[in-house]
């Protein structure tokens, strides 16, 4: 949901919430709400989900792995790096 802004009819100072004076002008209870522009449909393409596969449908392949040098990244990542994975 959009939310409603305020401009100053003297200055055209834009601001989130009413106020008595424009910080910009001086103009005393010079603000006219303004209402939200429509949203414009999005852009983004939808990929659909993936279905779900069962456990025993999934690659166990064991992967070579590269040590980063330091053991405990290479515990978080399960025993290093794979290439193509990062």
């Amino acid at each position: 949901m959009a939310k409603t802004s305020y401009t100053c009819v003297e200055c055209g100072y834009k601001t989130p919430k009413p106020l008595g004076r424009c910080p910009a002008c001086g103009a005393w209870e010079s603000f006219q709400e303004v209402a939200p522009s429509p949203r414009a449909p999005s852009r983004q393409a939808h990929v659909e989900a993936p279905s779900p596969i069962s456990l025993s449908q999934v690659n166990e392949a064991e992967e070579k792995r590269f040590s980063s040098g330091l053991s405990e990244v290479d515990r978080v990542l399960g025993g290093g790096f794979v290439p193509g994975e990062v």
